[in-house]
């Protein structure tokens, strides 16, 4: 009978202890928890792909917070639930029109945003 079997080197993955994981997945993970999530098909790696991992230690959370919150190349939000606002030194009615819409987006709709040039000063 052969048990040379028992003498193999475990295939990597299968026992022993589990991949540390690193500082923007484990930041990642309890944002998550708080039911904070990315759009769609996209993943951390997807957002963190060419970023510095030393700035999900010096920045925790922030990091990986103003990634999600950020646009992506086509302009589209990575997340419905957090938004990265990068305020311009002057407001223009569009900006404005933009945080109005981003509000309302994050809140889902219970914030109704109507008659929302009301007050406003035209002569600006």
């Amino acid at each position: 009978m052969d048990f040379s079997f028992s003498f193999k080197k475990k295939p990597e993955g299968m026992g022993g202890a589990a991949p540390k994981e690193s500082p923007a997945m484990a930041q990642f993970n309890l944002i998550r928890g708080c039911g904070i999530n990315l759009s769609g098909h996209l993943q951390l790696k997807d957002i963190i792909a060419g970023v510095d991992e030393g700035m999900f230690e010096s920045m925790p959370f922030a990091g990986v917070l103003g990634l999600m919150g950020s646009l992506s190349e086509e302009g589209e939000a990575r997340s419905e639930d957090v938004w990265l606002y990068q305020p311009a030194e002057e407001t223009t009615p569009e900006e404005l029109a933009a945080i109005a819409f981003n509000l309302a987006r994050l809140t889902k709709g219970a914030l109704v945003l109507e008659e929302l040039g009301a007050g406003v000063d035209e002569e600006r």
